[in-house]
């Protein structure tokens, strides 16, 4: 895993866990937004298999970014259908419809490396390296939009005019919370 940024989008990253199966990391940009990024292996074996796919499940839920690739070892097509059965939206980038893994020379014809994220518009573009040899895999290479602007959550207080007429404890209350009273006959 390389995680190549400018500096001006990023605040900082901190591994968070790795083992044998994944690579968790925390990214925090200039716009205050956690990315949670997992590159991960997805092994054939059924139970581990199902294990780390139970977890991504979890994180590709959570409200904060969630960013998984790596090796799948299940074509694109098939992972996002079994998200969408268990209500889980995801994105990805469309890379290149040829194979992402190569056998005695030879490239396959399935794309099993690739990355999901669990918000729209995050994951720019995604590059399968078909020029790097370091394992029977290519790399895969995304680009991620890291200066996104954080939704602001936005907070809204609905008051009874004529109560708030009635009381100027209430009043008085708002203003030392530097609540600004609008349209207000409240003296």
């Amino acid at each position: 895993l390389i995680i190549l940024y400018k500096n001006e989008y990023i605040k900082n990253i901190k591994i968070c866990e790795i083992n044998s199966l994944n690579i968790k990391i925390n990214i925090k940009t200039a716009k205050n937004n956690d990315i949670e990024l997992n590159n991960i292996y997805l092994p054939l074996e059924p139970e581990m298999r199902q294990n780390l796919l139970n977890r991504i499940e979890k994180d590709m839920k959570k409200e904060k970014i969630n960013i998984a690739m790596g090796d799948w070892n299940l074509e694109k097509h098939l992972l996002i259908k079994k998200m969408d059965t268990k209500g889980i939206e995801i994105d990805y980038a469309i890379n290149s419809t040829s194979g992402t893994r190569f056998v005695a020379q030879e490239e396959t014809e399935k794309i099993i490396d690739y990355a999901i994220c669990n918000k729209k518009d995050i994951i720019l573009e995604e590059k399968c390296l078909k020029n790097w040899y370091i394992s029977d895999h290519y790399p895969i290479e995304i680009l991620i939009d890291a200066n996104i602007i954080k939704e602001k959550e936005e907070n809204k207080l609905i008051f009874d005019r004529k109560k708030l007429k009635e009381s100027l404890k209430i009043k008085n209350k708002l203003l030392k919370n530097d609540y600004k009273i609008i349209e207000s006959n409240l003296t």
